[in-house]
């Protein structure tokens, strides 16, 4: 799975990490903002793979955790989806707005493809990319990052973004699919 191969993500192995991943998010959720130590320790249970001074906004959803790297100094914004089937680093100092997806996960075109059935079970296929975002990067509101995007370093990602391919360093890209629109100096 997090090689990008194609994988049945309906093997039950797959199913616990998921539904362990959604237990916590659940917890998560239903705490207030002024819970931030307990929301603080949820958070490092779901992505033990995080530095200091990591806080997202409820609600999240995480589907594994565990795939994920978070430096100092994290912020998202209500709604961050993360599908971390492959790995996604999150470095230094970034932030998410409001519902930002960070979607890893890709299913085969071919719908034949997409769902098998073998021994009177349906084996559920995806594959998927990884998701790095550099350093000082503002994600802005609805954003979408598709899997195997890299955002370069002390980049802005425009509100309403689709990002299918790299996006260089010191930028402001923006669009559906979103482009470079100029350097930031």
């Amino acid at each position: 799975m997090v090689s990008g191969q194609i994988y049945d993500s309906s093997d039950e192995y797959l199913v616990n990490l998921r539904n362990k991943a959604n237990l916590l998010c659940t917890k998560y959720n239903q705490l207030s903002n002024y819970d931030n130590s307990i929301k603080a320790e949820l958070l490092k249970q779901l992505i033990p793979n995080q530095k200091d001074n990591c806080y997202f906004q409820g609600p999240i959803h995480i589907d594994y955790g565990i795939n994920m790297e978070l430096g100092s100094n994290v912020y998202a914004n209500y709604n961050f989806t993360c599908l971390d089937i492959c790995k996604v680093t999150i470095k230094d100092n970034v932030m998410f707005g409001p519902n930002v997806t960070l979607a890893g996960a890709l299913h085969p075109l071919n719908s034949e493809k997409r769902f098998i059935k073998e021994n009177n079970k349906i084996h559920c296929m995806e594959y998927g990319g990884e998701i790095t975002i550099e350093e000082n990067c503002w994600i802005c509101s609805n954003v979408v990052i598709c899997p195997g995007v890299k955002i370069g370093k002390n980049t802005t990602i425009g509100a309403n973004s689709v990002v299918t391919k790299d996006m260089p360093g010191n930028s402001l890209c923006a669009g559906n699919p979103c482009k470079f629109i100029k350097k930031i100096s």
